[in-house]
């Protein structure tokens, strides 16, 4: 690997782009299951210098950036965008709604955004800056949550990473917590709310399925195993019955912040700072 040894002052500033560059490095490491070791053993280096890379102590050429790729089994794709105009929020800034400027200042305060219905665009850019985050360091990370709903296999993809993260999410509900979404927000090590956050605990929506008979049911006990995995994970998180996080779930109990700390699903509501 060749690495540019400029001292770091001299090279370009890091930008949001670089850092989702980045991102895209470990998200696709961890989709197929490599360690930095692995990665490092296909293509002839050390650890170190894989995570030099992850980390963007070095910068990325395209030389290296190829056999990354090739290493975690992928194919760099490499293509010029046309000139720069101005982008409308929630087009340029990784669907946040947050300009790009302040989804870096968040991103150096190891801040990030989990906002909206869930789906899989939102999981696949909250699950790779977490990832990346864990790999530059071990302090915990703030995982800002305000989701109305999510898709059962975006929102487990969401939880497997928390679970794969050796840095510890912290998760403070800023909005309404609803759905398949209360799974994510129950993983985080520490769960704070504000005072005005709100608990919708409810079944997700069943993907609409088209097929033949057998292709429906599958779909069916792929969802009530999801649902299952969901309702389990709620439990072991509030010390609840798992029959009473069904029942609440199945009548679509809605919690404020005080009742959810009651209920075990917060552990601290967050006070208003003295004026």
């Amino acid at each position: 690997m060749t690495f540019d040894d400029r001292p770091a002052r001299q090279r370009p500033p890091e930008t949001a782009r670089h850092r989702g560059i980045l991102a895209e490095l470990v998200a696709h490491r961890h989709a197929a299951g490599l360690s930095q070791s692995d990665v490092a053993g296909r293509m002839g280096t050390s650890q170190p210098a894989v995570a030099r890379v992850e980390t963007g102590q070095v910068d990325l050429r395209l030389s290296t950036l190829r056999r990354y790729a090739s290493a975690v089994g992928r194919r760099l794709d490499v293509r010029l965008g046309g000139p720069s105009v101005p982008v409308p929020p929630g087009h340029g800034d990784g669907g946040t709604g947050v300009g790009g400027w302040l989804e870096e200042r968040m991103f150096g305060q190891r801040i990030v955004l989990l906002q909206g219905p869930v789906g899989s665009a939102t999981a696949n850019r909250v699950a790779a800056t977490l990832l990346t985050l864990d790999a530059l360091g071990t302090e915990p990370v703030r995982l800002q949550v305000s989701a109305p709903s999510g898709e059962m296999v975006a929102v487990f993809a969401l939880v497997d990473a928390v679970d794969a993260m050796r840095a510890p999410v912290h998760a403070t509900a800023i909005g309404e917590v609803g759905g398949a979404a209360v799974g994510v927000y129950a993983a985080a090590h520490r769960r704070l709310a504000y005072p005005h956050a709100r608990f919708r605990l409810a079944e997700p929506d069943a993907e609409g399925v088209n097929g033949t008979a057998d292709q429906v049911a599958a779909a069916a006990g792929r969802y009530l195993q999801s649902l299952e995995d969901l309702l389990v994970r709620v439990a072991a998180a509030t010390g609840q019955p798992r029959s009473r996080i069904e029942d609440d779930f199945s009548t679509g109990r809605i919690l404020d912040a005080a009742q959810a700390r009651e209920y075990g699903l917060v552990h601290e509501i967050v006070a208003p700072s003295p004026r």
